[in-house]
């Protein structure tokens, strides 16, 4: 299965800005947080085909995971 991940603000920094992520069926946004090597504490918003989205929720074929890092404290 492929996910579109697009990256936003620092995260893109070494990374990438959009790809796509082929992934094994119900894997869950944190599994591919973590494979990308986003720790959770930095992740700010997550959405998934513009809706906000839990780190437990399992993205399916084709859908769109958009990540922005947290607000600097």
């Amino acid at each position: 299965m492929l996910v579109t991940v697009k990256l936003y603000g620092s995260f893109r920094v070494g990374r990438f800005d959009v790809a796509q992520i082929a992934r094994a069926p119900g894997g869950t946004i944190a599994s591919i947080l973590k494979d990308l090597g986003l720790p959770r504490g930095a992740v700010g918003r997550v959405m998934v085909d513009d809706r906000v989205a839990d780190l437990a929720y399992r993205p399916g074929d084709g859908e769109t995971l958009a990540v922005w890092p947290s607000a600097p404290s």
